[in-house]
C-alpha cells in the first residue's frame, strides 16, 4: 500500500505546461528523491500536495484513499509537512513557541481558576499557554528523533543547521507522516548534512516518508531509496538507487550528457590584485559584522570564502564593491588605496561584480537585455558618443556579441530580463561582467538558483577567467562549490577569518568545522 500516490496530475499556468501528467508515489519508511533542473516542475507539484496549488487534472491519494487538499491547513491535517528551503521560523521566538505556534489549542487551559470579578470578566475566558504539556511532546520528539535542541533558546541564536531542525520538530508535532524537504542542505556545514540524514533514517524507521528535493547528486545518491527525475514538466524516470549514477542522473535531468567534475588547474599566481587589510565594519544598526579581516588574492588565483550564511559575507563584499564607510582598515586593488572610490571609480579601476541576489542587484529586471548588458558602461564609448547621446546600434551589437559568447538562451537582446530563466539571468550577468576584462572579479553566490546545466557553464567561465590572470573572490554558500573551485579558502565565522586553507591540504569536513566555529575538532579531524 503506497503511503502517497499522485496521479496523471497537470497544472497549466498561462503560456507554461508545468506538470504534464506526473504520477509520483511514495512508500512508507522511504526516502523518495525528486530532481530535476529549474522550471522542470518539482516545485509547482509539491505546492499542489500541499495545497498551495490546485491541480488542473490528476487525483491524490493518502493510504490508497483519494483525498482533496484544499490549503496548508489542509494538508496538515492528512499528514503532510514541508520544511521550506527559507525556514518559516520567528527569530525572537523560543524554540517551544515557533513549534507550537498555530497549534496553541492544542495546550491551551480554557478554565478560571476563581469566579471572575466583573461582567466582562465573566464574560471572557483567559487563554492561557500550558507550555509543560507542549513542552513535553516537544522533548519525546527530540528524544525519539534524535533532534536535540534547547526548548528555551530564541531561535535568532541557532545556528542555520539547528533552526533546521526546529522545522523538522513543527511538522513532527502536528503529526506528518508525509515529509517534504526542499533543497535541505544547501546551506548546512557537511557535519549538519551527517546529522539531518541520521534524523531521515530514523524517520524511514518509523514508517514515514521522504520527498527530498536536491540538486546535490551526491547526497542523493547516500540517502534516497529511489530518485526520479523530472524535466519540461515531465517525469523523465524513476530508478532505484541501486545502479545509478551522479552521470547518469545529471543527462536525464538535461537531456544530454554533462561534465560534472570541474577540471581546475593549479594557480599559476600572479602581483597581489587585492588586499583587505584589517578590515572592521558595522552594519546600519551600529552592529559590529567584520572584525579585523585581511587576506590578499593574486592574479590568476581563486580565493574562496567558506561559511554559514550570515557570517559577515554579504558585507565584507559589499565593502570591496562599493564605498561604505569603514570602521579600521584599508582595501587596496593593485596597491591603490579604493577606499574613497564610488561604484563607478571601483568598476572603472577593475572591479567586476557577480551579485548574490541577481534581481535586487545585478538587473534592470522590466529593461531589456541589450540595455543590463551594457550597465556599468552605458556612459561611456561606444556606447554613447561625445555629446552622451545613447549610440543604440552600438548597444545592440554588444549584446548580440555578449549573448552568442556566454550562450545565453535568449529570442533576441530586445527580451526584457525578467522574461529569462534564472540561469540565464545569470549568464546575461556574467556576460557583462566578463566583458569589462577587470582585474578583480567579485563573485558572490554565482550559480545559486540555476539548474545543473548552467551551473557547469559558469563554472568554466570562472576558471577560464582564472586562466587569463584574473584575481577571482569567490563567496558561495555551497561547500562544493568553494572546495572545486578555489585554490586558497578563508573560513569566515562570526565576521572573522578564523582560518586560511590551500585547498590541496585541507578537507571539506575540516572546512566544516571551522564554519560551526569548532576548531578543536577540526584539529583532531586533521
Amino acid at each position: 500500500m503506497s503511503l502517497l500516490e499522485m496521479k496523471d496530475i497537470t497544472k497549466v499556468f498561462p503560456g507554461v505546461v508545468a506538470n504534464d501528467h506526473v504520477s509520483f508515489d511514495l512508500q512508507k519508511g522511504e526516502v523518495h528523491a525528486l530532481v530535476g533542473e529549474n522550471g522542470a516542475g518539482k516545485t509547482t507539484l509539491m505546492k499542489i500536495l500541499y495545497g498551495l496549488y490546485g491541480p488542473d487534472e490528476g487525483s491524490i491519494s493518502i493510504n490508497d484513499s483519494v483525498v482533496q487538499i484544499a490549503n496548508p491547513r489542509d494538508a496538515i491535517r492528512k499528514g503532510i509537512g514541508m520544511v521550506h528551503q527559507h525556514f518559516m521560523l520567528v527569530p525572537v521566538f523560543t524554540v517551544t513557541e515557533n513549534i507550537v505556534l498555530g497549534e496553541e489549542n492544542r495546550y491551551a487551559d480554557y478554565s478560571t481558576s476563581s469566579r471572575a470579578a466583573s461582567p466582562l470578566r465573566a464574560i471572557m475566558k483567559w487563554l492561557v499557554l500550558d507550555t509543560h504539556g507542549a513542552r513535553d511532546r516537544i522533548q519525546e520528539l527530540m528524544d525519539k528523533n534524535q533532534l536535540v535542541v534547547d526548548p528555551d533558546a530564541p531561535v535568532e541564536e541557532l545556528s542555520v543547521g539547528l533552526q533546521q531542525r526546529v522545522e523538522i520538530l513543527k511538522i513532527l508535532f502536528r503529526g506528518a507522516e508525509i515529509l517534504v524537504f526542499d533543497e535541505p542542505t544547501a546551506v548546512l556545514t557537511p557535519q549538519e548534512v551527517r546529522d539531518l540524514f541520521e534524523t531521515f533514517r530514523e524517520l524511514k524507521a518509523q514508517g514515514k516518508g521522504i520527498i527530498f528535493i536536491s540538486h546535490k547528486l551526491d547526497e542523493v545518491l547516500d540517502i534516497a531509496d529511489r530518485i526520479t527525475v523530472v524535466r519540461r514538466g515531465k517525469v523523465i524516470k524513476t530508478m532505484p538507487r541501486k545502479g545509478a549514477t551522479k552521470a547518469g542522473i545529471a543527462e536525464l535531468m538535461v537531456g544530454k550528457p554533462v561534465l560534472l567534475d570541474v577540471d581546475n588547474p593549479p594557480a599559476s599566481p600572479g602581483d597581489v590584485v587585492l588586499q583587505v587589510e584589517h578590515v572592521s565594519l558595522r552594519d546600519e544598526r551600529g552592529t559590529s559584522v567584520l572584525h579585523d579581516v585581511s587576506f590578499e588574492i593574486h592574479a590568476g588565483e581563486i580565493y574562496g570564502v567558506a561559511g554559514v550564511e550570515g557570517n559577515g559575507q554579504s558585507e565584507l563584499v559589499r565593502a570591496i564593491a562599493d564605498r561604505v564607510p569603514l570602521d579600521d582598515g584599508n582595501i587596496r586593488l593593485a596597491g591603490q588605496d579604493v577606499k574613497a572610490l564610488d561604484v563607478r571609480q571601483r568598476r572603472e579601476a577593475g572591479i567586476a561584480h557577480i551579485p548574490e541576489d541577481r534581481h535586487r542587484f545585478g538587473l534592470l529586471m522590466p529593461f531589456s537585455l541589450a540595455d543590463n548588458m551594457s550597465l556599468g558602461r552605458h556612459h561611456r564609448p561606444p556606447f554613447v558618443n561625445r555629446f552622451q547621446m545613447v549610440q543604440t546600434r552600438e548597444v545592440h551589437r554588444f549584446a548580440r556579441e555578449a549573448i552568442a559568447e556566454f550562450d545565453v538562451r535568449t529570442p533576441s537582446e530586445d527580451v526584457p530580463a525578467l522574461a529569462l530563466s534564472g540561469g540565464n539571468q545569470q549568464k546575461a550577468i556574467i556576460a557583462r561582467e566578463m566583458s569589462g576584462k577587470p582585474s578583480l572579479l567579485l563573485a558572490s553566490q554565482p550559480t545559486r538558483g540555476v539548474d545543473i546545466g548552467a551551473q557547469e557553464f559558469i563554472y568554466k567561465q570562472i576558471i577560464a577567467a582564472k586562466k587569463e590572470g584574473i584575481a577571482i573572490l569567490l563567496v558561495s554558500a555551497d561547500l562544493d562549490e568553494i572546495m572545486s573551485l578555489s585554490d586558497r579558502v578563508g573560513v569566515i565565522y562570526k565576521g572573522r577569518i578564523i582560518k586560511t586553507f590551500d585547498i590541496k591540504d585541507t578537507s571539506k569536513e575540516q572546512v566544516g568545522f571551522y564554519m560551526m566555529g569548532e576548531e578543536e575538532n577540526a584539529e583532531a579531524d586533521n
